[in-house]
């Protein structure tokens, strides 16, 4: 699986042509964010798109393929644990504001 990152925020995971987004601030990069600030913040369901078939990645296919949602989000929780401290402490961060895993 690869992960994809804005700083050390984990954002998608990425398996052969799959990408899987989790996360995403809660407001546009060049902004000051709503109240608290930028926050990384888990989807209310993961977006699911194949990059070879769509590279705009503009259809969502996460309803069609709850295993393959679940398979890769649990790649991306094992591989996350490999990188730096603060990788995994952003992450832990994101995870904490919802108390719970994204639901597929």
């Amino acid at each position: 699986v690869l992960l994809y990152f804005f700083g050390w925020d984990l954002q998608a995971a990425r398996l052969g042509n799959w990408k899987l987004h989790l996360a995403r601030y809660n407001a546009d990069a060049y902004s000051q964010g709503w109240g608290t600030g930028r926050q990384n913040l888990l989807l209310p369901r993961p977006e699911l798109y194949d990059v070879a078939a769509a590279p705009s990645e503009s259809y969502d296919v996460a309803a069609r393929h709850p295993d393959l949602v679940r398979r890769i989000r649990e790649a991306a929780a094992q591989a996350i644990e490999q990188y730096p401290e603060p990788a995994r402490q952003a992450w832990a961060e994101t995870l904490a504001r919802t108390g719970r895993m994204i639901d597929t």
